[in-house]
């Protein structure tokens, strides 16, 4: 059996004033995670095939999925599966890649 192919159909583009190594943290780190994504916190494993877990401010689990790329501070792409919201679980894995390259005294990161 082949593996499925994602196809992103939703992409995202940000500017930011910051440094990659900086959107790297604020999108690797808790402790940043928490300031950008409502009170919910990122946990990636730093390896290819590791875990990835989006945590709900009350610590349960929203997302998890496994990592596919990890490249600091240049991309990041796991997998998300729906684990929080009982009327989602049932949406297949999604993959969502984040993509970081400096434009100037920005960053541009792009979300798909």
């Amino acid at each position: 059996m082949s593996e499925p192919k994602f196809v992103p159909n939703t992409v995202y583009v940000t500017y930011i004033a910051s440094t990659p190594a900086k959107v790297w943290e604020a999108l690797t780190r808790a402790e940043f995670t928490r300031q950008y994504f409502f009170g919910h916190s990122i946990e990636v494993e730093a390896k290819v095939g590791g875990n990835f877990i989006l945590r709900a401010p009350d610590g349960s689990v929203h997302m998890s999925g496994q990592v596919i790329e990890y490249d600091p501070p240049r991309r990041l792409a796991t997998t998300w599966r729906v684990e929080g919201m009982e009327s989602f679980r049932e949406l297949p894995e999604s993959l969502v890649t984040y993509e970081i390259e400096e434009v100037g005294d920005a960053v541009r990161l792009t979300m798909s």
